[in-house]
This record gives C-alpha cells, structure tokens and sequence, in this order.
C-alpha cells in the first residue's frame, strides 16, 4: 500500500469512528437524561486502553453494557432515537444472544448489553462489581464512562475469547499484550476470578503465545471454559454473519 492510499484509509477510518463517537455521545446523553447509566465497553474505549491514534483502528458500532434493571428504559430511550431492533434478532426470538441486543438507525449500531459473556455470574451481580469500577473517558468535547484499566484488559480478553481468530481481536490483544502494565494484567485476573471467569480469561489470553505465557506466569485455569448459553444459538451467528458479509448491518434506514 502507497503512503497516499494509507493515508487515506486512515482519513477513511478517523471520519468512521468520529461518526460513532459522536453519535454514542447522543445515545448517552439521551439515556442519562432518563435515569440510566450507561457504561462504554469498547470502541474509544479501546483506543485509549490501547494507545491508538486517529484512524489507526475502525470501529463502527458503540457496545454500551447497562444495569438490567435498567435494560427496558434504555431500549425505550434506542427507540425514541429512531433506532430499531436487529431485523435477525426479530427472526431468532429464542435463539438470539441474551447478553446484548443489536439495535440500528440511519446515524449508527448500538449493541445494548445487559451482560457479558463469559461471566456466568447473574447479570446484576456482574453489574455490582464492574459498575464499581469505572471512569470517566473525555470524548469529543463530552465524556463517557468507562471500565478502569484492568477490567477493561479483561473485556478484551473475553472478547478474545469469543472473537477467536478474527484478526482485528487478535491484533488488540496483541497489542495489548505489550503496551498494558503488568499490574493491569494480574487485577484482571483477579477481577476474572471474583466474577467466576477465570477459565474464559485464560482462554482469550492463550489465543497467542505471549498471552498463554502471561496466562500461566498469572497461575490461570488452563481448563476449556463452558459453553455460555447466554450467547444465542449457532444458526444465529451464522445469519448474522451473512448479513455483516452482505454489508447490510447498519444500512437499514430506521
């Protein structure tokens, strides 16, 4: 690739996440102002754990993990924004994920999650521990609230977990691997231990070979994490593969 054609990418890439940011700034905003607190799981809050610069990594949808007690509202609040609900989670009404639900509109995806997988602990226990660990990521002349560094290193390794063998996880942990303290790594493990996950911890991180050095340098479980239920049906994910293949998520109008 020429240095103008990377150029441009990145130009391509920065103009991206600035859309998303901007609308994750609205989203917040609007549920904040209706009584629910939404906490940033990814996106720029990946960036910043990561050290990434403008247009060096995409993203295109804001993952927002909220209390379940306040899951309703916050759909309410998607909504009266225009968004709608993931045409295929229509179509799976009982074998779509149960962590998060995908809602769309013209302006952006917002992925709504009530919990995490790979943490079988219950959804309000999850949001307990990891909603007392938290702070604020300035964002765009506004702020989000995010994880702290150390649950944020353990999101990105169950996301690893789940991800397994896409390249753009792969590269965060990577990176992460070499960029994030040690310290970070050993209260993430445990962090993974107090929310029963250690097993899902340990799986993400042993996707390369630094992580499953660190892995067993941190005395993780080497043991095959269980299949979470929590994450919808095969036939589920392979729809919705297809339809990310199609180029049709996100294009929908509202």
């Amino acid at each position: 690739m020429s240095a103008r054609d990377d150029l441009q990418k990145r130009v391509a890439s920065a103009a991206r996440t600035l859309a998303v940011d901007a609308e994750t700034l609205r989203v917040v905003a609007e549920m904040r102002s209706s009584g629910v607190r939404p906490i940033l799981l990814r996106g720029a809050a990946f960036m910043d754990l990561l050290g990434y610069s403008a247009g060096e990594r995409a993203y295109f949808d804001s993952d927002l993990f909220v209390d379940p007690q306040s899951f309703r509202v916050a759909e309410d609040v998607l909504r009266r924004l225009g968004y709608r609900e993931s045409e295929i989670e229509r179509v799976f009404t009982h074998d779509r994920p149960q962590h998060a639900h995908t809602w769309l509109s013209r302006r952006g995806v917002v992925d709504l999650h009530r919990t995490l997988i790979g943490i079988p602990r219950e959804p309000e226990r999850i949001w307990d521990i990891l909603g007392s660990r938290t702070e604020k990521l300035p964002l765009l002349g506004g702020e989000v609230e995010v994880l702290v560094q150390s649950a944020r290193v353990l999101v990105l390794a169950l996301h690893a977990t789940q991800h397994a063998g896409e390249a753009g996880v792969g590269s965060d942990l990577v990176r992460a691997l070499s960029y994030v303290a040690r310290q970070s790594w050993e209260e993430a493990a445990e962090l993974s231990r107090l929310l029963d996950a250690e097993e899902s911890f340990s799986a993400g991180l042993r996707s390369t070979p630094a992580g499953a050095e660190l892995a067993d340098a941190l005395g993780l479980s080497r043991e095959t994490p269980q299949s979470d239920i929590s994450r919808g049906s095969d036939a589920f994910h392979l729809a919705q593969g297809l339809i990310w293949l199609s180029g049709e998520r996100g294009s929908s109008p509202s």
